[in-house]
């Protein structure tokens, strides 16, 4: 069970989530006798450029970005975690594969232009963990499941990334806003042109309503850069 789980995980930090690896190279008689094994070394994580870290709220194209690879490491996270459980290991390992090999381009784009905006010149060097890292996205599935159980949250793993809101290549394409709002499972934002469109409509006076229960309480605060409400939201347990 273990060997699946490390193989499931290798293969996103690989196949889905390295950012220029070097050319596969394949071994020939010739080569192979000189071959020196290599120390493997740790890498040290990368610093993200000055006013980087976390989201860009103030840039609209990049924050979807940073959206998805939220949504796509909270699905890797779920799907090695879900080979702990044995009934859900057959079904977990094809939808990933499947949903993986369908948004594999995107996700290569996404974390392309995620390393260029965290770490510019150096996003040749980029790995996904410094990206989940310059995100502050939780790498324990326990912990960003927060009170679901995961058994919950492995049963629900196929039928929710074949939702809109995981279909990352779709997404991609669709305007920030609209693809934001998808995410977000909120109906998509109107057009120039269907505001335009929009009759008039009379406005009544106001009048200072009574105070009830509701509006006697503390409103909800406004979200701030310094707190964002996307931090969570990356986690794959979703009924959306």
């Amino acid at each position: 069970m273990r060997r699946r789980r490390a193989l499931l995980l290798a293969a996103c930090a690989s196949a889905c989530a390295s950012i220029a690896l070097p050319p596969a190279h394949a071994a020939t008689d010739d080569d192979s006798a000189d071959r020196v094994p290599r120390q493997v070394v740790d890498p040290v994580p990368l610093k993200p450029l000055p006013g980087r870290l976390g989201y860009a709220f103030n840039k609209p194209d990049i924050l979807l970005r940073q959206r998805l690879f939220g949504l796509a490491h909270g699905v890797s996270l779920l799907a090695a975690g879900c080979l702990d459980l044995s009934e859900h290991t057959v079904a977990v390992q094809h939808a990933y594969a499947d949903w993986h090999a369908r948004h594999a381009q995107a996700l290569e784009a996404i974390v392309g232009d995620l390393a260029t905006h965290y770490f510019g010149a150096q996003a040749g060097a980029a790995q996904w963990p410094d990206l989940v890292q310059a995100l502050g996205l939780k790498q324990d599935i326990r912990l960003a499941l927060g009170g679901f159980e995961l058994s919950v949250a492995c049963a629900t793993l196929v039928a929710a990334i074949a939702k809109p809101r995981y279909d990352l290549t779709t997404l991609l394409r669709e305007e920030p806003a609209t693809a934001l709002a998808t995410i977000d499972g909120l109906p998509p934002p109107a057009t120039a042109s269907e505001k335009t469109a929009a009759p008039a409509t009379a406005v009544a006076p106001q009048t200072t309503p009574a105070p009830t229960t509701e509006s006697a309480g503390p409103t909800a605060p406004t979200p701030s850069p310094s707190s964002p409400p996307y931090a969570p939201s990356y986690a794959p347990f979703s009924h959306r």
